[in-house]
């Protein structure tokens, strides 16, 4: 295995793909780790109750953000022609303003609802902010992953993680003690890699013309009719266990796992998703091309490093949490390094099989991809409900059964990715 990097390295030493891959990884893991670095303070100022209420508006916000821009985020990058891509950017970003003021009109009507499942008592109002930013900012990255500025991504999330330490610690000097301030600093981190993404992409809004935006949708329907349900899916299973978590458990629980997956799991969503951006890209110019033997290769190299990168971070997190946590963190979130040493096993998963996944979609497999997701999501849904109502596990009981189904749908994951990665050749015969 180490010769085999060996090689990659040496053959690809000058290749831009391996250089955006790791400097994109770097600059995200950095970017990440800011918040990580300033937790211990955090910890000290805010307990699990605030983490609970930044958690479920991030929840919330999640699973409205699959609808907020229709699913334009890759066609943005797929689409040939710059004036059409940059209509597609129009149109999500006009979308994303729509529903944004749908959500703001739903929890005026129904608070109770949102309050309750998603324990948001004091912050329910930022969620809609926090969903229009949130998509304002994806919908810029996708452009600049089209003109490969790879790096900007990585330089709004440090903006975004500095801010947000410095808004929440502001918020906790004028407030002292409140519940609310890591939400506040978390959207205006987001505002300001707004502003900052913005710059960036002062040329490329354009004049909104709604007759082209029409047909370019209806281009791309696959990715609304199809992408987006599977999509939906597939981040209510990434947060179905904080769903449960509300619902069945106690908001003290939820806090705790909160720093577990601020710690563990987010890092790894967002590092995945950077290299994912970038692999998508080549995917596409490769499969473009019918060039099928080098997406083959791309696919292998990628899975090895991307291996390579985990299993160690792995390791540190199963053996060394237990011990980590209460030394960084404070005596208080004891319960936070047990659920960090068994997330290790879904961090493991995620970083090595979840930037894969894109690849089905840049192979035109959308179909597949989504029956997947609702295979997932079906799988999961029915383990957590046995382990919640029917045995009525106690937490960490709970969790086990969460790892466990995460583990099984991953695997299947691959299985589906490399048979059709496989098949490639038969699916597209040469001319």
């Amino acid at each position: 295995m180490i010769s085999r990097l060996v090689n990659i390295l040496g053959k690809y030493r000058s290749s831009s793909y391996l250089k955006d891959i790791l400097g994109q990884a770097g600059w995200m893991s950095l970017g990440q780790l800011i918040p990580v670095i300033f937790s211990p303070i955090l910890t000290r100022m805010y307990d699990e109750y605030a983490l609970a209420e930044v958690t479920g508006m991030m929840t919330l916000g999640s699973l409205v953000l699959v609808f907020s821009c229709l699913n334009l985020n890759s066609p943005i990058i797929i689409e040939k022609d710059d004036e059409n891509s940059k209509q597609l950017l129009i149109t999500g970003l006009s979308t994303s303003f729509v529903i944004s003021i749908i959500l703001l009109l739903s929890i005026y009507l129904f608070p109770q609802f949102f309050i309750t499942n998603f324990k948001i008592d004091n912050v329910a109002y930022y969620v809609p902010l926090y969903v229009l930013s949130f998509s304002f900012v994806n919908l810029l990255f996708s452009w600049q992953i089209r003109v490969k500025r790879f790096t900007r991504k990585a330089h709004a999330k440090i903006i975004e993680s500095v801010s947000y330490i410095l808004l929440a610690l502001l918020a906790f000097a004028l407030a002292n003690s409140n519940i609310w301030g890591l939400a506040l600093g978390k959207i205006g981190g987001l505002v300001i890699a707004l502003i900052y993404m913005f710059l960036c992409s002062r040329n490329i809004l354009i004049k909104p013309d709604w007759k082209k935006a029409i047909n370019l949708i209806k281009k791309y329907r696959d990715f609304p009719l199809f992408n987006m349900p599977s999509t939906f899916i597939n981040v209510l299973s990434l947060q179905i266990l904080i769903i449960f978590l509300g619902i069945y458990y106690s908001k003290s629980e939820l806090g705790f796992f909160s720093l577990a997956n601020m710690v563990v799991l987010a890092p790894v969503a967002l590092i995945s998703q950077s290299i994912s951006d970038i692999f998508f890209q080549k995917v596409v110019e490769n499969f473009n091309q019918k060039n099928f033997q080098k997406t083959r290769l791309v696919f292998y190299n990628t899975l090895l490093l991307l291996t390579i990168i985990g299993v160690p971070i792995f390791l540190i997190l199963l053996f060394g949490s237990k011990r980590l946590f209460p030394l960084i963190f404070g005596s208080n979130w004891q319960t936070t390094g047990v659920l960090a040493s068994m997330l290790s096993f879904i961090f493991l998963f995620k970083v090595i099989i979840s930037p894969l996944g894109v690849i089905l979609l840049a192979i035109n497999r959308v179909k597949t991809n989504s029956l997947w997701h609702m295979g997932r999501f079906i799988f999961l849904m029915a383990i957590l409900f046995y382990a919640a109502d029917i045995k009525k596990v106690e937490f960490f009981t709970f969790i086990l059964y969460y790892i466990v189904g995460t583990a099984i749908s991953y695997i299947s994951y691959l299985i589906i990715i490399i048979l059709e990665i496989e098949r490639l050749p038969k699916y597209y015969p040469k001319s």
